[in-house]
């Protein structure tokens, strides 16, 4: 019974993929599905002249996005790639002119 539930889900999210727009130069392919993971579709991002780590940033601020905004698709769980880390360098003086303690600075 899972099985022809993951079938199904399969091919729905097959007929579906077509309606997320990705950028210029990247193209989404299937992969095998993993039962024991869970996962229903698994794509891979490939471009000729995009790195690593771009192919990661179009994933994670463009492509998710974009898929999750299929109907009928429930998330998108990326993984692989290199991670970018953003780094924020806090101004004491400028906080404390907007009366907000270092310590309330939350990173979201």
């Amino acid at each position: 019974m899972k099985e022809s539930i993951t079938t199904f889900a399969r091919q729905i999210v097959f007929q579906r993929i077509s309606d997320a727009t990705l950028p210029q130069g990247v193209t989404p392919r299937h992969g095998a599905a993993l039962q024991s993971s869970g996962l229903v579709y698994r794509y891979v991002l490939e471009s000729p002249d995009r790195s690593p780590m771009e192919l990661h940033t179009y994933e994670d601020w463009i492509i998710e996005r974009a898929y999750k905004s299929v109907p009928g698709v429930a998330d998108d769980s990326g993984f692989g790639g290199p991670t970018m880390e953003y780094h924020v360098l806090l101004d004491p003086v400028k906080l404390y002119n907007y009366h907000l303690p270092v310590v309330q600075v939350v990173p979201r």
